[in-house]
């Protein structure tokens, strides 16, 4: 069966994420990462950054995402959009 990951899902997980870094101020590739280990549907163990460009995990389907064409994570209307047409 494939998960579908919708807009509103991506969003959400957005602004969550948005409200957490208030505090931590992380890089945007960080934010990247930690965008994508929240939609992770596995365990902590299952969730792999396995260089500067890709992420293993379990996305439904989607199991590695490439992280060469990302968008600028601070523009959340591209990134959203980007996300999910990369999930989907």
């Amino acid at each position: 069966m494939r998960r579908k990951f919708e807009p509103d899902v991506l969003n959400q997980v957005y602004y969550f994420l948005k409200e957490r870094m208030i505090y931590d101020k992380p890089s945007p590739h960080l934010c990247v990462i930690d965008f994508f280990s929240e939609l992770h549907l596995g365990t902590k163990e299952q969730f792999q950054y396995s260089s500067p460009s890709k992420i293993h995990g379990n996305f439904g389907e989607i199991k590695i995402i490439n992280l060469i064409n990302v968008p600028d994570y601070s523009n959340q209307e591209q990134f959203v959009a980007w996300a999910h047409k990369i999930l989907n």
